[in-house]
């Protein structure tokens, strides 16, 4: 299906790349082949090929978003954007894990001209590790951030917009690379403050750190949409006076998980 999808895109490219008909009026014009009729009908001819070059030149960009749309679809329903976190998650797990070791190794709060002049042999190639880790889980999160709900390229997991909570917390990293355990809020707040080395958030966070499928990002989501509507309070106060009492006419909450019956 992806292939398919990207071989009618570079179609489509093809069909549009189209020669300019102006050109050639131009040079029978200049030579003294068209005059009169024939050049009046000439003229008419390059206005329908000029509207039919701005068409098929606009085409790719005009049916572009629909194949997009068909992309993501075919990522979502073939597994194959899960396919892709699979792939990389040996590769990230490891980093992660590295990255423990090191923080077992290197104080974060230390000074660094006091931490060298004390440290082992085995603690500064932990402390000269630490960038090449945090640049692995870098790079992987850069991949897998295109699934995330800030994507603008192939985004599979989404933001309930009838929510009024506060948002702006939220990134693709904190989806898509922290343990649902940790929760939304705390894993996404983890790298709303950026730095380097010990100061980076892969490095801080190193042991919460978990490459998620696409079914468990929409969950964490879920899980927090369902505590953040709770507290909206909606229900309070909701409901209707009869006969003299209060009859509570509460709203079920969107995000909560429906008990199937069997």
């Amino acid at each position: 299906m992806l292939t398919e999808l990207v071989s009618a895109f570079d179609e489509l490219e093809h069909v549009s790349a189209v020669s300019d008909p102006i050109a050639g009026l131009v040079k029978a014009i200049v030579s003294g082949q068209l005059r009169g009729k024939e050049l009046d009908a000439a003229v008419d001819d390059a206005d329908d090929a000029l509207r039919h070059r701005d068409f098929r030149a606009g085409l790719a960009a005009r049916v572009e978003p629909a194949l997009v749309r068909e992309c993501i679809t075919a990522l979502d329903a073939g597994g194959a954007a899960d396919v892709v976190i699979d792939s990389l998650r040996p590769q990230f797990d490891v980093a992660a894990a590295k990255l423990v070791e090191c923080a077992e190794l290197v104080d974060p709060g230390t000074d660094p001209e006091t931490f060298l002049a004390s440290a082992t042999a085995e603690q500064i190639r932990a402390w000269q590790e630490i960038d090449e880790h945090v640049a692995t889980l870098t790079k992987i999160s850069s991949v897998v951030a295109h699934f995330g709900p800030h994507s603008t390229s192939f985004p599979l997991s989404e933001m309930p917009a009838n929510i009024s909570a506060h948002m702006g917390f939220v990134n693709n990293n904190g989806v898509m690379c922290v343990s649902p355990e940790w929760g939304l809020e705390r894993g996404c707040q983890l790298f709303l403050n950026h730095g380097s080395h010990r100061n980076s958030p892969w490095f801080r966070g190193a042991a919460v750190l978990k490459l998620n499928t696409i079914a468990e990002t929409r969950e964490k989501i879920r899980a927090w949409a369902e505590v953040a509507w709770d507290a909206m309070n909606i229900n309070q106060g909701r409901g209707r006076f009869e006969d003299g009492e209060f009859v509570p006419e509460p709203v079920s909450n969107p995000f909560a998980i429906r008990e199937t019956v069997s």
